[in-house]
């Protein structure tokens, strides 16, 4: 049965104007005076809209600027408001603060309470039960029955996507990312009914690709406007409407093997382990939505994982050398295990160290180790922080010369080196995060998807790196396998 997961569009009340002149009034004369701004408003600017812009454009120079010589922690006009910037120096020491929690950052930083992404309510019921999930599930023995799934599709669909045209011909690599990612997700937790439906992967493909950007387009409102703006802009009257549309497909989905399942058994195509399985184990017995659970899980997976596969495959353009060496890994480790398996992806170390390489280059965030004060107290040198009060840690030792030799160039085999010294195997691995390498984060609140994640796209980076060779971002199917190799391509395909 059809179900509407979001409020209808609602005629603009007649006192509109008027609210928003209060609370634009409430909004400009509110103040912190103990928090001084590195970047506030230019001289006849009279919100923080321009300050916010600036700030995505000019990031990373603010946060090296900030410090200066003396180290000491800023406050600076994000995109998602006023923080407190914190020396890297400290990440260590707060990875597990007991004053500090991630919980509502997530949620604030992508308007999860506005209609249209509830997908982003983390701190919800519905939010908190995804990420137990993740962190009990999505992780260790149970992706062994997601593995060989994942395998198949992901060959699959390269296939598709790149065509096995011998002639070289350009493909835009977030052309490669983004589908694989979405029909690997849906194939490894809804089956393959949902993963090959073009009008789904269309769907749940603008949906996930424009929540982001409206919670990003509302950021630059005044807070006191958002829960009312939102529901005159175009770009959320159309996100309301696919989000209910994605969720009621999900759902169409989950409640058919239901029916299958008290019939004759479940239906071909279906995984091993399905999501809402794990959810029902886990909810002990509490109701739940499991179609929006789907959707938060695939929303913040596919992109987070998307820009990752992004960057690696980019790395892996015009290093024919470094993919050789990829695919003999592969052969390797196939004819060991005889297939891909989930133990299979941990031997795989120099795609690992690859994978780590590229992230510590160019991490999703530059500070990506966030947190928020759930009591006032004050950081090492001497800064005082309120209740309520967000810090960022940006990665800067990540290249930092200190812990990286030639920290600006690409090193392959980087953190596979570093793995093989004593005491050092389990430090350096890509699912492993450190005061030096934030970008997953780092200690209680690291990203908990980070194991899934890494999983797929070590599958998705091996097929890639496996089927074709690269130059100048241009991709070559490759037809000149050993028998050894040709073993090795089924289990890619």
């Amino acid at each position: 049965m059809a179900q509407a997961y979001v409020m209808e569009d609602t005629l603009l009340p007649m006192g509109f104007l008027a609210i928003c002149v209060v609370a634009a009034t409430l909004f400009l004369f509110k103040r912190n005076d103990h928090l001084p701004l590195q970047n506030g408003k230019a001289p006849m600017e009279l919100l923080y809209t321009n300050a916010k812009a600036r700030f995505l454009v000019g990031a990373a120079d603010m946060l090296k600027s900030g410090f200066g010589k003396a180290r000491k922690s800023f406050f600076l006009m994000t995109d998602t408001g006023p923080r407190y910037i914190v020396p890297p120096e400290y990440a260590q020491e707060l990875q597990n603060h007991r004053n500090l929690t991630s919980d509502g950052i997530i949620d604030e930083r992508l308007q999860a309470h506005i209609p249209g992404l509830e997908v982003f309510q983390f701190d919800s019921y519905h939010g908190k039960l995804a990420r137990r999930t993740i962190r009990k599930k999505l992780r260790g023995p149970p992706l062994e029955g997601l593995t060989l799934t994942m395998v198949k599709e992901t060959g699959l669909t390269i296939a598709e996507i790149c065509t096995d045209n011998p002639e070289w011909r350009e493909i835009g690599v977030r052309d490669i990312a983004l589908p694989v990612l979405s029909r690997v997700f849906t194939a490894a937790f809804l089956g393959e009914e949902l993963s090959r439906n073009k009008d789904w992967l269309r769907k749940f493909g603008e949906y996930s690709t424009a929540a982001s950007l409206a919670a990003e387009q509302l950021r630059f409102w005044p807070e006191p406007l958002r829960p009312l703006v939102h529901w005159v802009l175009p770009t959320f009257r159309k996100l309301r409407s696919d989000l209910t549309e994605t969720c009621n497909m999900v759902a169409s989905v989950l409640q058919q093997r239901k029916t299958d399942d008290r019939g004759m058994g479940p239906r071909e195509g279906y995984p091993t382990f399905v999501l809402e399985d794990w959810l029902d184990e886990l909810s002990g017995g509490k109701e739940f939505d499991p179609a929006l659970i789907h959707m938060t899980l695939f929303v913040v997976g596919v992109h987070t994982a998307s820009d990752m596969l992004t960057q690696v495959i980019y790395d892996l353009c015009d290093r024919d050398e470094l993919v050789n060496d990829i695919r003999n890994e592969i052969t390797a480790v196939i004819a060991e295990d005889g297939e891909l398996k989930k133990g299979s992806m941990d031997k795989l170390k120099l795609l690992d160290s690859v994978m780590k390489e590229s992230q510590r280059l160019k991490p999703a965030n530059i500070a990506a180790m966030g947190r928020k004060a759930n009591k006032d107290f004050i950081l090492p040198d001497g800064t005082r922080i309120f209740k309520g009060e967000q810090l960022l840690v940006p990665g800067f030792h990540m290249w930092d010369e200190s812990f990286y030799p030639n920290p600006q160039e690409f090193v392959p085999d980087r953190f596979l080196k570093m793995r093989q010294s004593p005491g050092q195997e389990d430090l350096h691995q890509c699912v492993s995060t450190s005061a030096n390498h934030l970008g997953f984060g780092h200690g209680v609140h690291a990203c908990p998807g980070r194991f899934f994640a890494v999983h797929q796209l070590k599958i998705t980076s091996s097929a890639q790196a496996w089927d074709y060779v690269s130059r100048q971002h241009v991709w070559k199917d490759l037809y000149s396998q050993t028998p050894g190799e040709q073993s090795a391509l089924k289990q890619l395909n």
